[in-house]
């Protein structure tokens, strides 16, 4: 059920992640995400006569709360082995190559959407498309759908990614309890509105 990923990722990314890594525990970083979640339930409705109109990116997520909890009593001890030691048998070059194999597959599909162009759900990493496109057709024909408010957000949102990374802001204090893409995604939310 979609609408139950639309509330769980949030809260995942927010609440968990912070605690389960050395991310700093501040109290505005949880209000800041608290702050998130307000606006991502003011722009989601949670129930399902909605499936026909999405409105929000979440709702393509293939999980469910039952797939996302049966995850976890593998992922606990699984991490707590260890296992992750397991990238040291493999060459550098060849996580690399993976990592930017992944990247560029994720950079292809999204890029349509970044500008408006929304023949392809999200989520779907398959290279052949509805009305027999291709993930490469639809960067050509992106370039006639554009959307100027779509590309305001991702411009935005690519900003505020690079600009985070930045030593400038790097010596500020706020970034250390306060994320770039916690704070992207708060701009492009109320940017949407």
């Amino acid at each position: 059920m979609w609408y139950t990923a639309n509330i769980m990722v949030p809260c995942f990314l927010v609440f968990y992640l912070p605690f389960r890594f050395t991310a700093p525990r501040h109290p505005a970083c949880l209000a800041a995400g608290a702050l998130l979640l307000l606006l991502i339930a003011k722009q989601t409705p949670l129930t399902a006569r909605h499936l026909q109109q999405p409105t929000w990116p979440f709702q393509v997520l293939k999980y469910d709360a039952g797939v996302y909890l049966a995850e976890q009593p593998v992922e606990g001890p699984v991490a707590s082995w260890n296992a992750g030691i397991i990238g040291y048998y493999f060459p550098s070059s060849v996580i690399k190559g993976m990592l930017t194999g992944i990247g560029l597959t994720i950079m292809l599909k999204q890029l349509p959407h970044a500008v408006g162009y929304d023949t392809d759900p999200e989520g779907s990493f398959a290279f052949a498309q509805a009305g027999g496109a291709t993930t490469f057709s639809a960067l050509g024909q992106m370039l006639g759908f554009i959307q100027p408010g779509a590309l305001v957000v991702a411009l935005v949102a690519l900003a505020v990614l690079v600009l985070w990374e930045q030593p400038i802001v790097k010596r500020t204090k706020a970034s250390l309890w306060i994320q770039g893409p916690l704070v992207a995604v708060a701009l492009g939310i109320l940017l949407n509105n």
